[in-house]
């Protein structure tokens, strides 16, 4: 889900509210899990964000919006668990503004722990202003391919 917003390095209240939104979008849709089916709760949707800053703002923007109840976290702390849905905000707007350089933000392995933990539907929240950068190094442009690759794939990844 691209986001445009400008001058965003740890965190993005643009980002934040389109969070917001797709939580709002998938609560109360049926989930089937372990045979049973109910509506998917606050605790069957996480938050993934790389920046402490982002996690606090999502946090707080959620509570504010009566989601006070949804897991917002870095990848750590979800390492080894899952849920329904997976919602992964990256919040810097470009590669200039990204604290620890682009390759921290995009990190195949940071990615994908973030969006492996959805088991129905993931969402990754970005600005697309993070794919117009030519990295100085092939590993760099390998690194910034397979991103462009996982946000303009064709057809539906999610309901």
């Amino acid at each position: 889900m691209p986001v445009r917003h400008v001058d965003n390095s740890t965190s993005s209240v643009e980002e934040a509210d389109a969070v917001v939104a797709l939580v709002e979008s998938v609560l109360g849709r049926p989930w089937s899990s372990g045979g049973t089916t109910a509506p998917l709760a606050q605790d069957n949707v996480i938050v993934v964000a790389p920046y402490n800053a982002q996690v606090e703002l999502i946090r707080a923007t959620l509570a504010a919006a009566g989601f006070p109840n949804v897991p917002v976290g870095t990848v750590d702390r979800f390492q080894g668990k899952e849920a329904a849905v997976s919602i992964v905000s990256l919040a810097a707007s470009s590669a200039d503004d990204v604290p620890r350089g682009l390759e921290f933000l995009l990190l195949a392995n940071r990615l994908n722990v973030a969006i492996s933990r959805a088991q129905w539907a993931a969402y990754l929240v970005y600005s697309p202003t993070i794919t117009e950068y030519l990295p100085p190094t092939a590993r760099g442009v390998a690194q910034l391919s397979a991103f462009i690759t996982l946000v303009e794939s064709p057809g539906p990844i999610s309901p």
